[in-house]
């Protein structure tokens, strides 16, 4: 006969509180990955394009920001039964905790990989960072940033890139993910909100994310490598 445990949620013992997020970090489940800042992260596409060609992010230099405190990875394409909306998120959610004087900041970033972008291909990317914003909203009541906090306020904002080789995309005047790319494109970024998607999700119906467009304009078209002070870096 198996023996059945009563879990109190609500003790500091309990389902949510410790077993939950450990099975989230297990390396047998691998869904969150924490990143040693002396490492690098490395990212793997998904294998639903019919001709992927680029196909893997290496992000080096984490140790190159000095108020980087933790770095994890989650593994969003990975299909865990229940929890799971497969092919409808970026490859990945890489978390960056960073501690200053008074706050500690948690930039999101949602990393989507396109070996071509076309403006059928911009909804579907939105969709996806919608999608996406809504899972994490919901994992971050399992990734507990109080042992970090103490009597800091810890202050989080959404960032998505998308790279890509090809730019196949035609001219479209309402979309906002278009004009976005056009700012990149045509290099006439002068505020935040020329980069600034704004998003229904489950907290907010003008929920903001921050998105940065990177074209891989090297020869190597499968790995292209990538500084995390680039990453990070404001394109105003």
């Amino acid at each position: 006969m198996k023996k059945i445990y009563l879990i109190n949620h609500q003790t500091e013992d309990g389902l949510l509180k410790s077993l939950f997020p450990v099975a989230l970090r297990s390396e047998g489940l691998g869904f969150i990955e924490r990143v040693p800042l002396n490492q690098h992260i490395q990212i793997k596409g998904g294998a639903m394009e019919r001709a992927p060609k680029l196909n893997a992010l290496k992000i080096e230099g984490l140790d190159e920001i000095h108020n980087l405190r933790e770095v994890l990875v989650v593994h969003l394409e990975q299909d865990i039964e229940g929890i799971s909306t497969k092919h409808r998120t970026p490859e990945v959610a890489i978390l960056l905790l960073q501690e200053f004087e008074s706050t500690f900041r948690l930039q999101i970033w949602l990393i989507e990989l396109k070996t071509s972008i076309t403006n059928r291909s911009l909804d579907s990317i939105e969709a996806k960072f919608r999608c996406a914003m809504n899972r994490m909203y919901m994992l971050l009541n399992f990734l507990d940033y109080a042992d970090y906090g103490g009597q800091k306020n810890i202050y989080m904002t959404f960032k998505g890139l998308v790279l890509y080789n090809n730019d196949h995309t035609k001219t479209e005047d309402d979309r906002i993910l278009y004009q976005i790319l056009k700012h990149y494109r045509e290099g006439t970024i002068t505020h935040k909100r020329d980069v600034t998607l704004r998003c229904d999700t489950l907290l907010s119906e003008n929920d903001k994310i921050q998105v940065k467009f990177i074209q891989n304009t090297t020869t190597n078209l499968h790995n292209f490598v990538l500084s995390l002070k680039e990453l990070m870096r404001n394109p105003l």
